[in-house]
């Protein structure tokens, strides 16, 4: 016997499976905008729509506090999360976007050699920029002693971890996540040997 679908129904049929493409996505990338007002205050906001739980999340994920963001070769830096909007354009029952609120970054002084670029910036941030396969091979290295045996609690484990990651994404550390790891670096003379040129380089930071 066939009954027929209402609006309703259709309605549910499709919300459902919005929902079940989003909790299926990665959200790898998530591109996000910045907006200047005619007064020159600006913000950065990531559209989503409201049955995006999962990439609501990966938002917050992927743009947490002292990420650096580029515009046009400027580069900003994300202070603070601003919380949900409804989107300037677009439906606002069903559009959403995470605000985010920053500052711009002005270089106070670099260091560079042959593998690596360090960046200092006034507000305290520091990025760290591969040039080559060298230095990549070398943070191998160190990720591979990381996750053998070795003498390192689990916290210097995510610690370094942590900041290899925020290498390999261009993405800024406050001066003091930069010490820590420097600190555990010097501390195994093993992971000292297998960072030459990241800990000599970090040294005129600190």
């Amino acid at each position: 016997m066939f009954i027929p679908l209402t609006l309703g129904m259709i309605v549910i049929i499709v919300v459902s499976l919005l929902v079940y493409i989003d909790q299926k996505s990665t959200y790898e990338k998530i591109d996000i905008y910045k907006w200047t007002k005619e007064n020159g205050d600006f913000y950065f906001s990531v559209p989503y729509y409201i049955w995006q739980r999962n990439k609501k999340i990966r938002i917050r994920e992927i743009y947490s506090q002292n990420t650096i963001l580029e515009f046009q070769g400027e580069r900003f830096l994300i202070t603070h999360y601003g919380g949900e909007f409804p989107q300037i354009k677009g439906n606002p029952l069903f559009e959403r976007e995470a605000r985010y609120w920053g500052e711009p970054l002005t270089i106070l002084q670099t260091y560079r050699n042959e593998h690596l670029t360090i960046n200092q910036y006034g507000s305290g941030v520091i990025n760290v920029q591969l040039n080559n396969t060298e230095i990549n091979n070398e943070i191998i290295n160190i990720q591979e002693y990381i996750s053998g045996e070795s003498d390192l609690t689990f916290d210097e484990k995510e610690m370094l971890l942590n900041f290899i990651e925020n290498i390999y994404k261009d993405k800024g550390m406050r001066k003091e996540e930069v010490r820590n790891a420097y600190d555990i670096f010097l501390k195994y003379e093993p992971l000292l040997s297998l960072s030459t040129n990241i800990v000599s380089l970090i040294r005129n930071f600190l």
